[in-house]
């Protein structure tokens, strides 16, 4: 019997889906029964709304994912961890790729912790071999993490914290010049909580200046915006 899986593919840059699909095709020629079905999106609005239309009791298999996406202009998504967060909460059973650019300890490890893919990969460490070993672990229920990652996660990250939705919400509506007046009218927080929350990301960042400029420069370096 033919094993058929519903795979959404988030990527901007059509290069990477035709990969994607590349290595999906020589998965499906190799694994006996095996057939792929998939849905593309080059944005979070794209994304979002092929999940809402989706079946939820069929639901999608397998989601692959960039982070670094532009942010949503019709629903609450910030970037592709956000999208893949309600990825998961709507398909708890769906497995997760992650390919990025991104190398920055910080944001891998949040990534980690914020979406435990099954296959994280760093598109600086791969080529096209590691796209079809990825996709034939993943459908084994196996996971699969390229160079970069194994290393992050060797070295067993000592920090605890995780960068929720809101601490994302917070630093990009910072990051656009929302002074705290405005915060408070666009993240569901008191100004005690938002403040709370910016210390708290300070500490994490290992920033002491009190300026909002600084916390914002961090977040852009790590790529958290």
């Amino acid at each position: 019997m033919k094993r058929i899986y519903s795979v959404l593919i988030v990527e901007d840059h059509q290069i990477n889906i035709d990969s994607y699909k590349r290595a999906l095709d020589v998965v499906a020629n190799e694994v006996p029964n095996t057939k792929f079905i998939i849905a593309e999106a080059k944005n979070c609005d794209e994304a979002f709304d092929k999940i809402k239309s989706q079946n939820k009791l069929k639901g999608f298999d397998l989601a692959v994912l960039d982070i670094s996406l532009p942010s949503s202009q019709k629903y609450d998504i910030l970037n592709g961890e956000v999208l893949g967060q309600k990825i998961k909460e709507k398909f708890p059973r769906c497995k997760v790729l992650v390919c990025t650019s991104y190398n920055d300890n910080y944001r891998l490890n949040n990534i980690l912790r914020s979406l435990n893919p099954e296959v994280f990969l760093i598109k600086l460490d791969i080529d096209f071999s590691d796209l079809i070993i990825a996709f034939k672990e993943i459908i084994n229920d196996g996971s699969y993490y390229s160079r970069t990652i194994l290393n992050l996660m060797r070295k067993k990250a000592n920090s605890n914290f995780i960068l929720d939705e809101l601490d994302i919400q917070i630093l990009y509506e910072i990051s656009n010049g929302a002074r705290m007046k405005e915060l408070k009218d666009l993240v569901p927080l008191s100004k005690t909580g938002i403040e709370k929350r910016k210390r708290k990301i300070r500490t994490y960042f290992n920033i002491t200046d009190e300026n909002d400029r600084e916390l914002v420069l961090t977040a852009k370096e790590k790529g958290f915006i």
